[in-house]
């Protein structure tokens, strides 16, 4: 396997009806058309960076495809908000 390049070994597997799909590493997934389209990586607003770049929402349901407002809060942000509830 190591004198051919990852392609190569899909599609012989491919060709000789072997079930086969790659293992990606996170450089992969950034650089995957289609992990690009589906929004498996985003770019979530924080308030400290600017943005972060995260895991972005699964599964992508189409009608509610679920969103990420931001990557989080800084500790204590809600406190006044939780703590005034009755």
């Amino acid at each position: 396997m190591k004198k051919h390049t990852l392609k190569e070994i899909v599609d012989i597997l491919t060709q000789n009806e072997v079930p086969v799909g790659p293992v990606f590493d996170i450089r992969d997934i950034l650089q995957d058309p289609h992990a690009q389209e589906r929004e498996m990586v985003i770019h979530a607003p924080d308030e400290e960076r600017g943005s972060l770049l995260m895991e972005g929402v699964f599964p992508r349901m189409s009608v509610t495809p679920g969103t990420v407002r931001y990557a989080g809060k800084r500790i204590g942000a809600d406190n006044k908000e939780i703590l005034k509830r009755d």
